[in-house]
């Protein structure tokens, strides 16, 4: 045999070697890293119970949030297109009132101090027509 193909028959041997080598190293340090990942599994097995059970639980939670919403808007347009319109309207029958009120306020005060001079007289009238008709 040639060097030559004794240093490739030894290269093969080596490289024979080294690789029997390295896939057992390979293979101790992959079995921790399986034994974790399958210790993973076990966990998220019943995480993924619990998200599964949530889900369903939300679902009709959604459908409830959806109802809202649509109560909500169905009170905003019934305030904007109702309720704001007959405030308006007070409004603008109350504010004219309101300034006649306010006018006739102090006519309504002499009215009043009229009136009571109006039964003091009457009663005075009253009680001297009868003492004269004894």
């Amino acid at each position: 045999m040639s060097n030559n193909e004794l240093l490739l028959a030894l290269s093969e041997m080596m490289d024979t070697k080294l690789k029997s080598v390295l896939q057992e190293e390979l293979k101790k340090e992959i079995q921790p890293i399986k034994a974790d990942i399958a210790e993973l599994k076990k966990e998220i097995q019943p995480m993924k119970a619990d998200i599964a059970e949530l889900k369903k639980e939300i679902q009709p939670m959604k459908v409830s949030i959806g109802n809202l919403e649509r109560e909500v808007a169905g009170i905003k347009i019934h305030l904007e297109n109702v309720t704001d319109r007959n405030i308006r309207l007070l409004a603008e029958n109350y504010v004219p009132a309101a300034r006649r009120y306010e006018k006739e306020v102090s006519q309504i005060e002499s009215m009043k101090t009229d009136i009571e001079i109006l039964k003091q007289v009457v009663t005075e009238h009253s009680e001297k027509l009868q003492k004269l008709a004894y």
